[in-house]
């Protein structure tokens, strides 16, 4: 279901999913947050490789609960990697990649933001 869906970094906050090209998901994304075409210029989006570039989602796997134990952050030597856990307050957070989180989310019509720094 992912090979035709792309994420594009729509700014420095947000990354949308979408099956469209840059073009239309731009214009999807403006009219969606109300902005004009001058507040979120096309050549500034960029398509992101879904298969390494990912984001945080809450898990609630029982095994990442215990890996991460009373630790609030577990990563590789090199920073954060795909299965990365950290602790937000009582949730938990695994570093997936951005194919693993639209295939988790399920199939959809419209562009979405699929990850904020802004939640």
């Amino acid at each position: 279901m992912s090979d035709n869906i792309k994420v594009y970094q729509m700014n420095d906050c947000e990354w949308w999913a979408s099956k469209w090209d840059i073009h239309k998901t731009n214009e999807y994304y403006l009219k969606d947050v109300g902005m004009d075409a001058g507040d979120n210029p096309e050549e500034e989006v960029e398509e992101c490789d879904i298969d390494k570039k990912g984001m945080w989602w809450e898990t609630h796997d029982k095994k990442d609960r215990e890996e991460l134990g009373d630790y609030d952050e577990i990563s590789s030597a090199n920073g954060h990697e795909f299965g990365s856990l950290m602790r937000q307050g009582n949730e938990i957070y695994k570093l997936i990649s951005f194919r693993e989180a639209i295939a988790k989310n399920g199939d959809f019509e419209n562009p979405y933001c699929i990850a904020s720094t802004e939640f």
